[in-house]
C-alpha cells in the first residue's frame, strides 16, 4: 500500500469508481424546484441494488413508519423528496466504497459514530428551525468518510496516525496533519470534488473542524456538524478516534442561537435510539 502523502492520495482517489450515473442524475435533478418526485423515483427505480438498500432503510426501525413501504413512490410520499434523495445519495456512496475485506470492527465503530451524528445533526437542525433537517442528516453520516478511505486504501499510515494520536492525547486531525500534512476532511473533499457533488455539501463537511473558515452560506451546517460531532464524541457513541477531550467551538452558540439547554436535549435524545442506530448502520451495510 501507498504511503499517505497529498500526490498518493490524489493517486488513490482518481482510481476510486465514479458514483453510479444513476446517482448523478439524481442529484442533478434535485437542484432544480422543477423536478417531479416521480422523476426521482424512476430514476431510483432504475438501479435494483440502489431500490432495495434505500427501501431497506426506509423501512427501518429508524424512521418508525407503521407500514412496510414496498415501493419508492410510497417511500418519497412518507418521508419526502429531499429524504428519498439523500438516503439515495448516502447508499451509492457506501455501496462504492465498500471494503474489500469486509467490515471490521473498527470500522463498524467509525460508521456508528458517523450515523449518531448524522442522528444529532437532524435533531439539532429540528431545533434552530432548518427546514431540511435530512441534508443535514446525510452531511452528519458522511462526515467522517475520510476517515474510512484511509482505512481501506492507507492502512499502514491509519495505524500510524491512530497511534500517534492514542500516545500523544491528540485529536485524529491533529495527528494526521503532525505525520503527514494532510488529513481525511482533505481526502474526503477531493473525492466529493471528483464526484462532482453539491458545495452545500462539500462546504458544511470541511467546516466541521473549524466553523469560522467556512463559506458563510454554510456556516450554519457545519456548526450544527460540529455540535453533534461534539455531542456524539463525548457521549461516546461509536467511535471518533479522538483522545483529547471533547472540545466544542463556543461560536457555535451564536452561529445557531442556542445555548447549553438546546444541546442538553439533544444528547438526550441520541441516546434513547441507539437501536435504532445500529439498524440503519446494518441496513447500511447489507
Amino acid at each position: 500500500m501507498a504511503e499517505m502523502d497529498p500526490n498518493s492520495v490524489l493517486s488513490t482517489i482518481s482510481n476510486l469508481p465514479s458514483l453510479p450515473s444513476v446517482t448523478s442524475r439524481i442529484i442533478e435533478l434535485t437542484q432544480s424546484s422543477r423536478t417531479h418526485p416521480s422523476e426521482i423515483a424512476e430514476l431510483v427505480s432504475l438501479d435494483p441494488s440502489l431500490t432495495a438498500r434505500v427501501l431497506r432503510l426506509v423501512n427501518s426501525a429508524f424512521y418508525g413508519l407503521r407500514r412496510n413501504v414496498t415501493t419508492v413512490n410510497h417511500a418519497i410520499v412518507y418521508l419526502g423528496l429531499n429524504t428519498i434523495k439523500n438516503l439515495a445519495l448516502t447508499a451509492s456512496i457506501f455501496n462504492s466504497l465498500r471494503p474489500a475485506r469486509g467490515y471490521s470492527s473498527l470500522f463498524n465503530d467509525i460508521l456508528m459514530h458517523m450515523v449518531a451524528v448524522g442522528l444529532a445533526s437532524d435533531i439539532l437542525a429540528k431545533e434552530v428551525g432548518i427546514r431540511d433537517e435530512s441534508e443535514l442528516f446525510t452531511f452528519g453520516i458522511l462526515h467522517d468518510l475520510g476517515k474510512i478511505i484511509e482505512l481501506e486504501y492507507f492502512p499502514g499510515a491509519f495505524e500510524k496516525i491512530f497511534s500517534h494520536a492514542e500516545k500523544n492525547h491528540l485529536n485524529f486531525i491533529d495527528a494526521e496533519n503532525e505525520l503527514y500534512g494532510i488529513n481525511h476532511v482533505k481526502i474526503l473533499d477531493d473525492l466529493f470534488f471528483k464526484w462532482e457533488l453539491p458545495d452545500s455539501l462539500r462546504e458544511s463537511i470541511r467546516g466541521h473542524h473549524s466553523v469560522i473558515n467556512v463559506n458563510i452560506l454554510y456556516r450554519k451546517n457545519a456548526a450544527i456538524l460540529h455540535a453533534a460531532n461534539y455531542l456524539v464524541t463525548k457521549n461516546r457513541i461509536g467511535r471518533s478516534l479522538d483522545f483529547s477531550e471533547p472540545w466544542c467551538d463556543k461560536t457555535i452558540y451564536e452561529i445557531l442561537l442556542i445555548d447549553d439547554f438546546i444541546l442538553t436535549i439533544v444528547s438526550n435524545k441520541i441516546e434513547g435510539r441507539f437501536t435504532e442506530i445500529t439498524e440503519f448502520i446494518k441496513c447500511l451495510g447489507n
